[in-house]
């Protein structure tokens, strides 16, 4: 018996690790696939002027936006404190796929401009996030790994704005921004997916409300 609870301890520990060592390549590939619909952003300000907005007003949304970011930013934080990490990156994860829909159906400026601001609450998940991945990897590691994460994430965005181009030049600034945005939309529904089924919860409340509580039984949601 004494020789089987330490191994049985040390094979917990090793099914948790990998456990959360998967959040690490889930969160990788959504944020990856989820950069190829990138384009909408670099061409939005150009759209946006197209269909009747102008520049001051363009300088003013960006300013609400970022403002609200700020605010989101802080709530992202207490919710994932709260609610758990995981709930806060699927609610993000599938609110982001609805405003490139939105931008392909919406013709009015204005609408357009709010819906610009509106699509900035999705920035409460970066807390989440960041906690998630600092949680899922091992301190010694922990650089390395953000560096990975963030590199192959990050890859897949330097051709993003070449699709753009190519449905721009193609099918003119309108259509091709909307046909753009319709293909962001769905790598953004793909990117939610591994989110949704494969993403483990790093919050453990037991830890903070017992200081005694072990890592043994701090198994992910």
């Amino acid at each position: 018996m004494s020789t089987g609870e330490p191994q049985q301890e040390q094979q917990q520990r090793q099914n948790v690790a990998s456990l959360l060592q998967r959040n690490i390549l889930v969160i990788t590939l959504s944020s990856g696939i989820r950069s190829l619909g990138s384009f909408v952003g670099v061409y939005l300000p150009l759209y946006f002027v197209q269909i009747g907005g102008d520049p001051l007003t363009l300088g003013l949304l960006t300013f609400a936006a970022v403002f609200i970011q700020f605010l989101m930013l802080s709530i992202g934080g207490f919710l994932a404190d709260y609610y758990g990490r995981r709930k806060v990156i699927v609610f993000a994860a599938f609110y982001g796929v609805l405003f490139p829909l939105l931008y392909a159906l919406v013709p009015d400026w204005r609408v357009f401009g709010a819906l610009t601001v509106l699509a900035t609450v999705g920035t409460l998940a970066n807390p989440a996030v960041h906690a998630t991945v600092a949680d899922s990897i091992p301190p010694e590691k922990r650089t390395t790994g953000i560096a990975f994460l963030q590199v192959v994430s990050s890859l897949p965005s330097a051709l993003s704005p070449l699709i753009g181009w190519w449905l721009i030049e193609s099918y003119g600034l309108e259509d091709g921004f909307r046909i753009a945005c319709v293909y962001a939309a769905v790598f953004a529904f793909i990117s939610a997916i591994p989110v949704l089924l494969l993403l483990r919860e790093t919050l453990h409340r037991e830890v903070a409300e017992n200081p005694s509580f072990h890592s043994k039984g701090a198994f992910p949601a």
